[in-house]
């Protein structure tokens, strides 16, 4: 998906076999944790949709700016396993998003994957600057994102791959 103005509309395809071995930690009740932090309703539509359909207990945690995401992580519940972040959002960006948690980050610190638009290099070496942001893909999501994730998620737990 390329970066559309308001009105403007977006295309996604997606497999939903490629998550069905996703290892992510696991929470109570099995619930594995996705935090979308994203402006884009299509977008978080469409990950609600991937990860829903993928036939495994994910629990897809929305936040439509970097406020409303602390507040999620800030909360008493489990922390996500994974956070897909975008750089281009109102009251608090990516970027702002990133600062103010690697202030407040403590013990487990989910992996963040930036998911954005900007192809900027020095938005993708801001990013990957703070140690917690495991990687930097451009939109849209695709099945080469999920691979990736998937093996940075395994690599950073140490878990084999499963392919």
């Amino acid at each position: 998906m390329r970066h559309h103005s308001l009105g403007q509309s977006s295309t996604f395809l997606m497999r939903r076999d490629l998550l069905l071995n996703f290892p992510f930690r696991r929470w109570g009740h099995n619930m594995r944790k996705i935090l979308v932090v994203d402006d884009d309703e299509g977008f978080q539509f469409l990950c609600k949709m991937v990860f829903k359909r993928s036939g495994e207990p994910f629990q897809i945690l929305e936040a439509y700016d970097g406020v409303q995401a602390l507040e999620i992580l800030q909360s008493d519940d489990p922390k996500p396993d994974l956070i897909l972040l975008d750089i281009n959002m109102p009251r608090m960006n990516g970027h702002q998003f990133l600062e103010e948690y690697s202030k407040q980050a403590v013990g487990e610190v989910p992996i963040v994957a930036m998911l954005t638009s900007s192809e900027q290099q020095r938005d993708r070496q801001n990013a990957l600057s703070y140690s917690f942001v495991q990687d930097y893909l451009l939109k849209p999501l695709c099945i080469e994102h999920i691979q990736k994730l998937k093996r940075l998620y395994q690599h950073v737990c140490n878990q084999p791959v499963v392919s």
